[in-house]
């Protein structure tokens, strides 16, 4: 038996109610029977403007790896993106997220901390004025439907019955993610493809991924040691 929400085959974490198995691993999130069918629900296809305005211009680099995750999507293959703090993770990944909403795909981008998710929130919905944008994180939710989601990573265990076409995760270096079993299992159920942002990955934490390395900031300058 698997649990088809955090993927868990382990019969220690296998518990029976009137006879039916539910899974104990991701209880937190609901019981989740193990003898239902749980069907994979696509989301209609729905063009929506995704319009950005940016206040400055991308750099090279930054210009190079907002190109490289759209030529990554559209070969199927996931990105990871290595980039020191204050680099622009955020912004180069607006291109992308325009591209695949315009062509009817939905997108989420989420952070393990809650606050980073309210922040960021505001940030995008202003950079992206015409689009609908979704907020969920423990105790509240808004415009759950929406064709751009931002939340945290616990409750991307909504969506693993309708996966993102992709979704971004910045700091996916970050506490309580990173190294938690069930949360990467769920992450993986409920996208199609992905985007990982982060300063600090190692690299047992990289595997067929496209990596692309950012290590400076936006003046150019190399960081102090």
């Amino acid at each position: 038996m698997k649990c088809p929400v955090c993927g868990n085959e382990d019969e220690n974490y296998i518990s029976y109610i009137n006879k039916r198995p539910y899974c104990r691993k991701c209880i937190a999130f609901g019981r989740t029977y193990l003898d239902e069918v749980y069907p994979i629900h696509k989301t209609p296809l729905i063009m929506t403007d995704a319009s950005y305005h940016l206040s400055f211009g991308l750099s090279s680099r930054q210009q190079f790896i907002s190109d490289q995750l759209i030529t990554n999507y559209e070969n199927a293959t996931n990105s990871i993106v290595l980039a020191v703090c204050g680099s622009g993770k955020t912004e180069i990944s607006y291109a992308i997220i325009k591209h695949v909403i315009e062509n009817g795909g939905r997108v989420c981008f989420t952070i393990p901390r809650r606050q980073l998710c309210i922040e960021l929130h505001e940030r995008i919905q202003k950079d992206f004025p015409h689009l609908t944008i979704g907020l969920l994180y423990g105790g509240y939710q808004e415009n759950s439907d929406a064709p751009l989601i931002i939340c945290t990573t616990h409750q991307l265990y909504r969506f693993v019955s309708s996966p993102f076409d992709l979704i971004i995760m910045d700091e996916a270096d970050a506490f309580p993610f990173y190294g938690d079993d069930v949360l990467n299992s769920i992450f993986y159920h409920a996208s199609k493809r992905y985007i990982k942002l982060s300063a600090t990955l190692l690299e047992e934490d990289i595997h067929d991924e496209c990596v692309m390395i950012m290590n400076r900031r936006y003046h150019g300058h190399d960081l102090p040691v």
